[in-house]
């Protein structure tokens, strides 16, 4: 192969890469603001509270009168497996809240240790 040839070759070679990167560059610049990329936004679940910037630590409730709405809500959990309509409301509410019984349970002896 002769050397003009070559040398045409790696030209055209240089150029169609330097037309590329020019091409990629200013299609860049010249797009508008969020076309190329589209950023959704963080949405939070309905079960999530908001937390404020800077809020101080939670206060601890030492009054015995939480401790007793704690044992009304467990004394009322408990009595729905009396019946057939709160065996269903108990499961579905163990299904929805799995972890909600548990945490009942480790407030009560919380409070029960203070």
């Amino acid at each position: 192969m002769p050397l003009l040839y070559q040398k045409m070759i790696l030209t055209c070679f240089f150029l169609s890469g330097l037309a590329v990167c020019i091409y990629i560059g200013f299609s860049g610049m010249g797009a508008r603001r969020g076309a190329l990329f589209k950023i959704d936004a963080i949405r939070h679940p309905a079960y999530v509270l908001p937390v404020r910037a800077g809020a101080g630590p939670v206060q601890r409730a030492e009054s015995p009168a939480s401790n007793a709405g704690i044992k009304e809500l467990r004394k009322y959990l408990d009595s729905l497996s009396s019946t057939a309509e709160g065996k269903l409301l108990l499961d579905s509410l163990r299904k929805s809240r799995p972890s909600l019984y548990d945490s009942l349970i480790y407030t009560d002896r919380y409070f029960q240790l203070q």
